[in-house]
């Protein structure tokens, strides 16, 4: 299953009455010579560290190695939990899980993906084309955005 662009890729869901997620799938194991338990083994570890990645600085920070940043993480979480965040809960945990990875990156951390942001631009496209309603403001999407992304993160 290869594709171009994005369009090809609709086209080969639409064709094989597949979704994103499984065609993608099967692409990796095309490509990787691999089976699916494989892929699938290797997809679950990388999402341990994902959330590793995104949840460890928040209890135990640590200096990069510049000595730049480290901490930043956990005093963005402790401020959200106290209910003094400017931003909404959903909005400073966000930046919270984003500060814990770039945390754990220039650490020398393992790394899996530069930053969650890819992640949940997906998760934003994949609810609003499963909704299919249009425009929508920040208010009528950020509930269900936040549960797409409490069941993958935490």
């Amino acid at each position: 299953m290869d594709f171009k662009n994005g369009k090809e890729l609709l086209e080969l869901c639409e064709s094989y009455g597949l979704p994103i997620s499984q065609v993608m799938k099967q692409r990796e194991c095309e490509l990787g010579e691999t089976s699916e338990e494989a892929v699938e083994t290797r997809m679950k570890r990388a999402l341990e560290i994902m959330k590793e990645s995104a949840h460890t600085p928040l209890t135990m920070p640590k200096k990069s190695m510049g000595g730049l940043i480290g901490g930043e993480a956990k005093l963005i979480h402790e401020h959200c939990l106290a209910g003094k965040s400017m931003a909404g809960s959903v909005l400073s945990r966000a930046i919270a899980f984003s500060m814990a990875v770039l945390e754990v990156n220039s650490s020398m951390g393992l790394i899996v993906a530069p930053l969650p942001v890819p992640l949940v631009l997906c998760l934003v496209f994949s609810w609003l084309s499963r909704k299919n309603t249009g425009f929508l403001t920040a208010r009528s999407w950020t509930p269900c955005l936040m549960q797409e992304l409490s069941d993958i993160w935490l």
